[in-house]
């Protein structure tokens, strides 16, 4: 096979650009997200360059019009505002925003700056952009209305909750039907959905105890206008477990499929 050689104007284009690739300033934002009190005055932007040249970089940050903080109003800022790094530079130069202090109880507020139009450098064009979060310093928190008492009122414990030191029984999630004013207990050890009635709370009753372990392990439940839905997770955790509804007595009504290890239903 014959060499082939290329041309010596492409190779050194080729070279060039290599060269210009790996050596090019980048100039990079501090973080996509800052935040800062309202009361706190100013807030920094440390902007940072690598690869540096012999020549000085810029970089203009210009104010978008996105946000719900207004210049002015809630931060000082000309709508473009351009950082010079000297040539050869190593450090970061910062450009500082002015936050104003107003006296309205408000929302955090924010607003967008981006960096564009670089020169001797280059920016992101998918990292350019930082947001500014202003807490709000006017809004008080509330007043404590008074001293808060409590008191154990009655308290209920399953049958045998434990043998030695094995566990029988647990009370792991709990849901309370206004509607009928009973107690849905997930017992996850015991393998059980223990119906509890609180009509009297001071004298706590047991109504029925279903037997979850047809349906898989309970893992929680929800209770609403007299209607129980249970989080059930197959025997095997990897496949997909269900939620089973009961009526208020316990009574199974229907049986639906979702995924693994089902937990925390609402």
């Amino acid at each position: 096979m014959r060499p082939y050689f290329l041309p010596a104007t492409l190779l050194f284009s080729l070279i060039g650009a290599a060269a210009y690739a790996q050596t090019t300033p980048a100039i990079s934002r501090p973080s996509a997200t800052l935040t800062v009190a309202e009361g706190a005055g100013s807030i920094s932007l440390p902007l940072t360059i690598t690869n540096a040249g012999a020549a000085a970089s810029s970089v203009q940050v210009v104010l978008q019009a996105l946000g719900t903080a207004t210049a002015g109003p809630d931060f000082t800022y000309a709508t473009t505002q351009t950082v010079t790094f000297p040539a050869g530079a190593t450090g970061a130069q910062t450009l500082t925003i002015p936050i104003l202090d107003d006296a309205l109880p408000e929302e955090a507020e924010y607003f967008v700056v981006r960096l564009l139009n670089p020169t001797n450098a280059t920016v992101s064009a998918t990292a350019n952009d930082v947001l500014v979060y202003i807490r709000d310093n006017d809004t008080p928190a509330p007043a404590r209305a008074g001293g808060l008492a409590l008191s154990l009122l009655q308290s209920y414990q399953t049958a045998a909750p434990f043998s030695g030191s094995t566990q029988l029984n647990s009370a792991e999630i709990a849901a309370f039907d206004a509607s009928t004013k009973r107690l849905y207990v997930a017992n996850s050890v015991g393998g059980k959905l223990d119906i509890l009635s609180l009509t009297n709370p001071a004298a706590i009753a047991a109504v029925a105890s279903v037997n979850i372990g047809s349906y898989g392990g309970i893992n929680s439940v929800a209770a609403r206008n007299g209607l129980i839905a249970c989080a059930i997770e197959n025997t095997n955790p990897q496949a997909n477990g269900s939620v089973v509804f009961f009526d208020q007595n316990g009574v199974f009504l229907k049986q639906v499929t979702v995924g693994a290890m089902p937990d925390m239903i609402t």
